[in-house]
């Protein structure tokens, strides 16, 4: 299977995505939560998730476990889940929800088994660093959670409902109203799972077959959305997310049988406001983040910590003569937190200031565009990011991509404050982490009849200093520490062959890449350490996806592979590389205004037995069906 894996990934292009067959309307002129993306990000790889997977799965963790181009680690099924992108660690990938960061102004990270897939119409991987675009966290990469309005479609409504292995059960209702200047959106959902699959544990001395024990969940939320168009020139939005998850903690598999859960229940709310006119596009927006995180350990004491944060964010972006744009802003944001690991409230404040400039030539044959940001935190100011990236299309097909950028991720409040009674804490002479990145690729696509044929080749390279690893000092107290410094390089390479005529579609779609992620300076206290691999960096892992589609019927076929994973920092463990293939089924019905979705999820259809992480189960064979019910009763033409 290894080989035919291997063949596939010289066929052609990076994953793109299947556009979806109903045709929406959009604004283009107002580009809430993404100028910076659209506009100034030349030079940069950039992919859109297959939307053909997203609308079948639960979460972004779901998605990306199919479409491996991140290296998501799950700590069970439909719990904590984390990335690893180009070598990097979980507190390096940004995940932007229509411009406002989600990771965790505690612990830096973003938990992508609680992202669920209808919070984003359009996701898309920006790779790489881009700090200066991004702000603190893009320095593996950054994914962008988008959902663009649709204006004057009418009334719609939808429900999903599914069902699945070991319990799993997903509900889904939505309401919308599309009018000419006027969007309103209502979601609610509900999933869950009891999780009580079996496996081989290969960890006791007769390798028996258990049942996986205390690892259900249930994920249940509201998402409100409110877009407004005014006059022409003026246009806001309000937003509201909702959501309670109540998952219970595995243990692994050497360890007994715990009662441990988590409870996560935030509200996220955030407006923008936008005016273009001309040459000018103005852009405010502002969030409110509540977070609360309840650890429950029967016999112990329950662990309850609560964060809010406020974000206000401006920019302005400029169309200049000669085919050059300006973008210029700020940023703060305000996090307060408290709880039993913190004490008393703790609070950062920091600001940010950011430009960025275009330019292009030969009727946008060559691309140019440099970025800037300047981050103040704790009252200092931190070295100056930025970034630079150029595209260009001499010929016909070709296109050649190039950037150097200057990431950063800042500590947490964790770092600067944690306490707790095991003597862990936290360190306020701790620096901001810096990453330096190169990226320079290659991409081809031509038209050949009925046949599309796509590739691209990205060389990358980062080296990332000040590390933070939480170490025990010479009193034996768990602390933060700048103490290591990372170099991250590989190759990736991917490619897309599509068939199309008349009702039939068939499209193979290929991408690989190979990480080499090494420690290369720490603390004495750690020399062994150097030159060995950044823990849990697959050394090569890809994916291939086959897609047959003929008039309202589709067949999907998918292969993941992850290679060798070193499972402790001296490499004297690793786990095995392991591969997946799934199968999906969809089958569309049409009467009038009513659209019926039909689908079948084969997963893991080999059973095989793997771990992501050690001493983590994870599913055998497992399957999910489901239906989706749309009604669409269109505006009256006027």
């Amino acid at each position: 299977m290894k080989i035919v894996f291997f063949l596939l990934i010289f066929l052609a292009q990076v994953a793109n995505c299947q556009k979806d067959s109903i045709k929406t309307y959009h604004l283009p002129e107002f580009e809430l939560g993404q100028i910076r993306l659209q506009k100034f990000s030349n030079g940069n790889k950039i992919i859109l998730l297959d939307s053909t997977i997203q609308k079948n799965t639960n979460s972004l963790s779901d998605v990306l476990l199919q479409q491996n181009f991140i290296f998501i680690k799950p700590y069970s099924p439909g719990n904590l889940a984390t990335p690893t992108f180009r070598g990097t660690s979980a507190n390096h990938t940004a995940v932007l929800w229509n411009g406002f960061n989600l990771q965790s102004t505690m612990n830096g990270q973003a938990d992508f088994s609680l992202i669920p897939n209808l919070v984003s119409t359009q996701t898309k991987i920006q790779f790489g660093g881009n700090g200066a675009l991004n702000g603190s966290g893009a320095v593996g990469g950054t994914i962008h959670l988008q959902h663009l309005p649709s204006f004057n479609k009418g009334i719609s409504a939808e429900i999903g409902l599914q069902n699945g292995s070991f319990g799993a059960f997903r509900q889904q209702y939505s309401v919308e109203i599309s009018k000419k200047n006027f969007v309103s959106i209502i979601k609610f959902y509900n999933q869950s799972a009891l999780n009580n699959f079996q496996f081989q544990n290969n960890f006791l001395p007769e390798k028996p077959v258990q049942t996986q024990q205390n690892s259900a969940y249930q994920i249940k939320g509201l998402l409100t959305e409110h877009f407004f168009s005014f006059k022409n020139h003026h246009q806001i939005n309000v937003r509201y997310w909702l959501q309670y998850a109540n998952r219970q903690i595995a243990p692994t598999m050497l360890a007994s049988k715990k009662q441990e859960s988590q409870t996560d229940i935030s509200h996220r709310i955030t407006s923008e406001y936008a005016y273009q006119k001309n040459n000018l596009h103005f852009i405010s927006r502002i969030a409110f983040f509540n977070e609360n995180i309840s650890f429950q350990r029967p016999l112990y004491d329950t662990l309850k910590n609560v964060s809010n944060t406020l974000i206000y964010e401006a920019e302005t972006k400029i169309q200049l003569p000669k085919n050059q744009l300006i973008n210029f802003g700020f940023n703060n944001t305000f996090s307060v937190a408290n709880g039993n690991n913190l004490g008393s409230s703790k609070a950062l404040n920091r600001t940010a200031f950011f430009a960025s400039y275009l330019v292009s030539f030969l009727n946008q044959k060559i691309v140019f565009n440099t970025n800037l940001r300047e981050q103040l935190d704790k009252g200092s100011v931190t070295p100056l990011t930025f970034g630079f990236g150029i595209e260009a299309k001499p010929f016909k097909g070709f296109t050649f991509f190039a950037n150097t950028n200057r990431s950063y991720r800042l500590p947490t409040l964790n770092d600067y404050f944690w306490r707790d009674a095991g003597g862990a804490k936290g360190n306020l002479d701790l620096k901001p982490e810096l990453g330096w990145s190169q990226d320079v690729g290659i991409g081809y696509k031509k038209q050949v009849g009925n046949f599309i044929f796509q590739t691209q080749s990205t060389i990358f390279n980062s080296n990332i200093s000040n590390w933070i690893l939480w170490i025990e000092n010479t009193n034996g107290i768990l602390s933060p520490q700048n103490i290591q410094q990372v170099w991250a390089r590989g190759l990736e390479y991917g490619g897309k062959i599509t068939f199309i005529k008349n009702k039939t579609e068939l499209s193979l779609t290929a991408n690989a890449d190979y990480t080499f992620s090494t420690v290369q300076n720490i603390s004495n206290n750690f020399s062994n350490l150097v030159g060995k691999q950044v823990i849990y960096v697959p050394y090569n892992k890809g994916f291939a996806t086959f897609l047959a589609r003929y008039n309202k019927t589709t067949f999907m076929y998918n292969f993941v592979y992850t290679g060798f994973r070193f499972s402790n920092e001296d490499n004297s463990e690793f786990l095995e590389p392991f591969s997946l293939s799934n199968i999906t089924l969809n089958q569309d019905i049409n009467y009038k205004k009513t659209k019926l979705l039909l689908f079948l999820q084969l997963n893991n259809i080999f059973n095989k037995q793997y771990q992501v992480l050690a001493m983590r189960p994870m599913y055998g064979f497992n399957f999910n069906f489901g239906l989706t019910l749309k009604f669409n009763q269109p505006n009256k033409l006027t």
